[in-house]
């Protein structure tokens, strides 16, 4: 017999080919609130065909008591704002992750370690992106802070992409070609154990489970380029940072991710607003889903 929900959620998901993980998310949520008697119907970003008719949008989300936006649209957000859907996460709180210097300005001043990073230069009032030039001063500053080696990557790095190790200067001036009228920043390179860092993932601005990330290949610690996980169980030290890191930054559900360091001292690497769930649920033997829906169940309904 087919169940039939009175609640029911709305989850935005990515448009096109959907990776193992992301079917394992999606699916695992569903699964969850299903449990908790609450439809979820998922859509694709791209199978909402935006209109505005008459002065009126063609989009009817009433039925809806609140938004899983596992992928960012500011317009259908605008319009589920409008009609006082809650989103989990916000539009605001995954578009400041994204951008991961926005990321260290908001949680600068707040007693939370980060390494050395230094804003590229973005607003060059330039048009034509050919005609973009970093000056050498600047260059000049970055060497001269930072040091080699050093991290240049994509203010909207994601997956482990779009992030490089620099060596020398030869390397310098080439990277800076490359991302010539692009988001990016300079990063203090963090070389103990390379290629190692601790994943903790909050829910609810509280901690429900952590990893170790490791990849043998390359600095990069990411599953998707390589990296396998362990288990890990993180200090009260890494926790409160976690804890005070997603409630800084506004988040319902992210991962925060640290160095590892010698000395066991937590130092933020980046946070993630659309964490996968995979290793954290199938190795910590943790189950973030249901964690994930029943904190939304209660937020909305108050039970």
């Amino acid at each position: 017999m087919k169940q039939s929900f009175l609640k029911q959620g709305l989850m935005l998901v990515y448009p096109g080919f959907q990776n193992e993980a992301k079917i394992y998310q999606c699916n695992r949520i569903v699964e969850e609130f299903q449990a908790l008697g609450i439809q979820i119907d998922k859509i694709k970003v791209d199978e909402m065909f935006l209109e505005i008719e008459n002065g009126k949008s063609n989009v009817t989300l009433d039925k809806y008591d609140f938004c899983i936006q596992l992928v960012k649209d500011k317009y259908i957000d605008a319009l589920l704002q409008k009609h006082h859907i809650r989103s989990f996460n916000t539009y605001e709180a995954t578009e400041n992750c994204d951008d991961k210097f926005m990321t260290y300005c908001l949680l600068a001043d707040h007693d939370i370690k980060m390494p050395t990073t230094i804003c590229g230069m973005t607003n060059t009032g330039v048009e034509n992106i050919e005609k973009i030039e970093i000056p050498e001063s600047y260059k000049n500053y970055v060497e001269e802070k930072l040091g080699y080696p050093l991290i240049v990557k994509k203010s909207n790095s994601k997956g482990g992409r779009d992030i490089y190790k620099i060596d020398n200067r030869e390397m310098l001036e080439k990277i800076c070609d490359k991302i010539k009228g692009t988001s990016y920043m300079f990063q203090e390179f963090i070389d103990v154990n390379s290629g190692k860092d601790i994943r903790t993932v909050v829910v609810g601005k509280k901690l429900v489970g952590s990893i170790m990330r490791i990849n043998e290949n390359d600095f990069r610690s990411n599953i998707s380029l390589g990296g396998k996980s362990i288990k890990y169980t993180v200090t009260d030290a890494y926790k409160k940072i976690a804890e005070k890191v997603a409630t800084i930054l506004n988040l319902d559900y992210c991962s925060v991710d640290f160095f590892l360091t010698e000395d066991n001292e937590p130092i933020i690497c980046e946070v993630n607003a659309d964490p996968a769930l995979t290793a954290i649920e199938k190795l910590g033997e943790v189950n973030v889903a249901k964690a994930y829906a029943e904190y939304i169940f209660k937020e909305i309904y108050g039970e």
